[in-house]
């Protein structure tokens, strides 16, 4: 008897495990903003989610075609993909060709943290992004006139203005926007991210 129940509760454990990863709306395929999913602690980005191990997000690389990674050779020396230290990394998407394109995503594991504290999905990734999911890589999200940021951005927890960039955080929905004012013409991305990361 004992044997059976525990059985049960793996298989339901098993099952919950799956529906709560179903559930995880992707900026890639679903139009986030249109179902009003907009929290950077339960959606995913190509697969890629806040707490994912090392070696899940390799595996995931491994599999999707149209992604490649570039290490962020800057921040960690060129470390290979671990549980046992920090490591960030670039994800690029990739042409016809299989070759490496533009930047989409930084993906962050800071100190020892065994999940992934930190996405930064960059403006390039627009051309992914579906319907009103967009006007997240537009200055919609620092414009106090639009919808997008009556909705979501009203009020910001932190803030760091600085002359080049400008971030903006909001702990409610665990969402970083950024304007990035380095180049002629202002980018705007967005980092999902549980704890305000100014620099």
């Amino acid at each position: 008897m004992r044997l059976l129940l525990v059985i049960i509760f793996s298989l339901a454990f098993s099952v919950g495990a799956k529906a709560q990863i179903a559930e995880r709306p992707d900026m890639a395929s679903t139009d986030i903003i249109a179902v009003n999913k907009l929290n950077g602690a339960s959606i995913s980005v190509y697969g890629f989610y806040l707490g994912m191990r090392k070696a899940e997000a390799k595996t995931l690389l491994q599999k999707n075609p149209k992604l490649t990674v570039d290490h962020d050779s800057w921040n960690i020396l060129d470390r290979p993909f671990n549980d046992s230290a920090g490591f960030s990394t670039f994800i690029f998407d990739t042409d016809s060709a299989g070759q490496k394109k533009n930047s989409i995503l930084y993906l962050a594991w800071e100190g020892r943290s065994p999940g992934l504290t930190q996405i930064t999905v960059f403006n390039t990734f627009k051309e992914h992004a579906i319907g009103k999911t967009k006007a997240l890589f537009t200055s919609d999200i620092v414009s106090p006139t639009t919808q997008l940021h009556k909705t979501y951005f009203s009020k910001a927890d932190s803030t760091w203005p600085g002359s080049q960039f400008s971030s903006y955080f909001y702990k409610k929905i665990n969402l970083q926007c950024i304007e990035n004012k380095y180049q002629p013409i202002p980018r705007y991305y967005i980092m999902l991210t549980k704890r305000a990361m100014f620099w």
